[in-house]
């Protein structure tokens, strides 16, 4: 779950990190939430993202929700990469 690739930082050029907030866990509804923002420490400029986890009978973890994806491909995606539409 470690190997991400990151891109530098947009506005100083550092190394991104990945960095774990939070755990939650929702005993009523057996769900486990983890926090996560991805970014640059020395702007601290950041996206974050929670992966949640459904506990299965036997302890298993699901993953039914992965917000760190969204979170690492926001702080990848650049504007000159045409991901936005040109206005004419």
């Amino acid at each position: 779950m470690n190997n991400y690739i990151l891109k530098p930082c947009p506005f100083c050029g550092k190394d991104a990190q990945v960095i774990k907030v939070s755990r939650d866990i929702d005993a009523l509804d057996n769900k486990f939430y983890q926090k996560y923002k991805v970014g640059c420490n020395n702007c601290g400029f950041y996206f974050e993202g929670t992966i949640a986890f459904d506990i299965a009978l036997y302890g298993e973890f699901i993953i039914t929700e992965n917000g760190l994806n969204n979170a690492i491909e926001s702080w990848n995606r650049r504007a000159d990469e045409n991901t936005h539409s040109k206005i004419k």
